[in-house]
């Protein structure tokens, strides 16, 4: 078994999207003659935890060092949670801290790696972002060590270029520079999709994944009620506006189909942007937020749904595929997408024939695509099928199946048979 070191701040029991990418190669890569420790950070103040994702995993090689970050001092205050609205109007103190607020984890998570680059014998390093300073603690371990690196990127820089995400020319350019330089120094650069491998100039594209053990519970919704689902967190990057808009046009076209309509949101969401979102108008009324949920315990409920809902409100936006959308499409279910121009979304979404892409500018073809979906479900003609090899391409087995031919590549290693 070769052994890789995987560098990434936000690892279990911190929950939301953001673990997905780093916890399937933890749990997938052995597969592929790959044993992965993790460098990550203790205990910090977030959104969101679900360590019940750790409960079945053997949890020995994971290690986790200090850090003076922000969330890390706020832990050590005592504070266990802060909301979606506290995070955003903290942002314009965090644009204080290069290359993000986490470069307070810098100095110790490079002490405790050096610990183990000298006593584990690692093959290779890997580091995933965002935060960018996980490249920069790899960058060092991977210079002192001359060990193979590669630089994962799950996004642009946030999940917004530099250029839409600081308010200066001088910040822009600082992070573009150290951008360039992480591509060059890098053994390899990875990207999630090509819109984030074009800018950062990634030499491979290895999409996100969604996690088999979750893919078992998708059950088959009931026929007497359709229901629209929706998934994760939703905010003025990912408005709930546009499918209000739709609904709106369906109970004006098709009354009697509309009133078999409801919307079941599980995830994390401000209550105070949810009012803004909905109008005070009938369809308020056929919305239910469960909030977040754990995993398997989401998938129960939301098996309920019918069709997925996804929106993007930016063309600024079209590079991104959030993480999310491999749960939905692992689920079997058609996703209807508002989404203001063609992009990586697009482009995923229209390998399954069900689904819809549709502008939000243009509710009644919407309209009338839901009017069928209604239709078809009150036959009882829909078959969810979760173990197509259309949807299993997007497997967390499948990421790692690729993430191990390059790391073989990587160490000039013949592939695993």
């Amino acid at each position: 078994m070769k052994r890789l070191l995987l560098v990434c701040y936000y690892f279990p029991p911190l929950g939301g999207a953001g673990i997905n990418r780093p916890l399937a190669l933890f749990k997938q890569l052995p597969t592929f003659d790959w044993n992965v420790h993790v460098l990550t950070v203790k205990s910090v103040t977030y959104r969101m935890y679900e360590p019940d994702l750790l409960e079945s995993l053997d949890t020995e090689h994971i290690y986790r060092s200090g850090s003076r970050d922000p969330q890390r001092l706020m832990w050590l205050m005592g504070l266990r949670q802060v909301k979606p609205r506290a995070i955003e109007r903290a942002r314009p103190a965090s644009d204080r801290f290069f290359p993000d607020s986490k470069t307070g984890w810098l100095r110790p998570a490079v002490r405790l790696g050096r610990t183990l680059v000298a006593n584990q014998q690692y093959d290779a390093l890997v580091s995933t972002s965002p935060p960018i300073t996980c490249h920069l603690v790899a960058r060092q371990l991977a210079r002192e060590a001359k060990l193979p690196w590669i630089a994962d990127f799950r996004d642009y820089w946030t999940s917004r270029k530099p250029a839409q995400w600081y308010r200066t020319n001088s910040q822009v350019d600082r992070a573009e520079k150290l951008l360039a330089e992480i591509a060059k120094q890098a053994t390899t650069t990875v990207a999630v999709n090509d819109a984030v491998g074009e800018y950062i100039g990634a030499m491979r594209t290895i999409p996100n994944a969604y996690d088999p053990d979750l893919t078992i519970h998708w059950q088959q919704p009931d026929p007497r009620q359709f229901v629209i689902g929706l998934l994760g967190t939703y905010n003025d990057m990912l408005p709930i506006a546009p499918l209000i808009t739709v609904l709106e046009r369906l109970r004006q076209t098709h009354p009697g189909l509309y009133d078999r309509v409801k919307i079941l949101h599980a995830g994390d969401i401000d209550p105070d942007w949810l009012h803004s979102q909905l109008p005070a108008s009938p369809v308020a009324k056929r919305f239910t937020s469960l909030g977040f949920l754990p995993r398997q315990e989401a998938v129960a409920k939301l098996s309920a749904a019918s069709v997925f809902y996804m929106c993007l409100a930016s063309e600024a936006d079209l590079g991104i595929t959030t993480a999310r959308v491999y749960d939905m499409i692992a689920s079997g279910r058609p996703i209807m997408a508002a989404l203001p121009g063609e992009g990586e979304l697009s482009n995923l979404l229209s390998q399954f024939e069900h689904s819809l892409v549709y502008p939000p500018n243009r509710p009644q073809p919407a309209a009338e695509w839901l009017a069928n979906r209604i239709a078809i479900h009150e036959r009882g003609e829909v078959a969810i099928a979760t173990d197509t090899p259309q949807i299993k391409q997007y497997s967390s087995q499948k990421l790692a199946e690729r993430y191990a031919r390059l790391l073989n590549e990587v160490i000039g290693s013949p592939p695993a048979t």
